[in-house]
């Protein structure tokens, strides 16, 4: 595998605060630790990203992000650093605006609304929150797979096996999106 993307790559974690299910789900412990650490632990893992961002409408997701393990506030710039083994980058926060944070506004629509704000950035790689076991190494992967298969987008899916006694005809699932 090949090491780098001629391009700019950004990690970019969809975290709003409006969840109408769980009040602030992505800040909710999972594990011993919120929803989004989980996000951000691979994203800062992958060595194909040139930056990670998060993306949300929310004071408290925002401070949470900024709580990560290993993010420093740069003295020269103010921006908040992330030490890797690999490298070291900027975390940073995208506000989004309203319209693109409400429970009816699409993940695409967000992801739109920052590649607008950020010409500089030529592949978006979007790892939900609710995807806690997404890994670096499958980041990595993908991202390769997409250079050297010259594609312009990729996905990865889990194949989701459902115990007997819960399916039925009504209840199938094949596949869940995990990045």
């Amino acid at each position: 595998m090949e090491s780098s993307l001629p391009t700019h790559v950004a990690g970019l974690i969809l975290a709003r605060g409006g969840s109408q299910g769980i009040p602030l789900k992505n800040v909710t412990p999972l594990g011993g630790k919120p929803l989004l650490s989980w996000a951000l632990e691979a994203m800062t893992q992958a060595k194909e990203l040139h930056s990670v961002w998060v993306s949300t409408d929310h004071d408290d997701i925002e401070a949470c992000a900024k709580k990560h393990p290993g993010v420093q506030v740069s003295a020269n710039t103010g921006l908040e650093c992330i030490f890797c083994k690999h490298l070291y980058y900027y975390l940073q926060v995208f506000r989004r605006s309203a319209a693109h944070a409400g429970p009816t506004a699409s993940s695409v629509s967000s992801v739109l609304e920052f590649l607008a704000a950020h010409p500089e950035v030529g592949i978006v790689c979007m790892v939900q929150c609710t995807s806690p076991f997404v890994r670096a190494d499958i980041i990595d992967e993908a991202l390769c797979r997409m250079r050297e298969e010259q594609l312009d987008s990729i996905f990865t899916v889990t194949r989701l096996r459902i115990s007997s006694k819960l399916a039925s005809p009504q209840r199938t699932c094949p596949f869940v999106v995990a990045l």
